[in-house]
């Protein structure tokens, strides 16, 4: 999310505790699947391999995608 949207987004929750109170539970936990769970996500994906079929030197045969860390941008 735009920084200039979430600091407009976080005034306006500042200037009224009530609605703060509505929105916390979503905000701790957008935040914990941010902090915690992404993290971890990468140990539960396989490995995606593909095989080619091309004959040439110029190719791969096998093309193996690995999960390592994961970013939200």
């Amino acid at each position: 999310m735009n920084s200039k949207l979430l600091d407009k987004i976080k005034c306006k929750l500042d200037d009224h505790p009530e609605m703060r109170k509505l929105a916390d539970h979503h905000l701790n936990s957008f935040n914990y699947a941010m902090g915690e769970v992404l993290n971890k996500i990468p140990k539960y994906l396989r490995p995606i391999e593909i095989k080619s079929n091309e004959k040439s030197k110029d190719t791969f045969k096998t093309l193996m995608i690995c999960f390592e860390d994961l970013k939200l941008g």
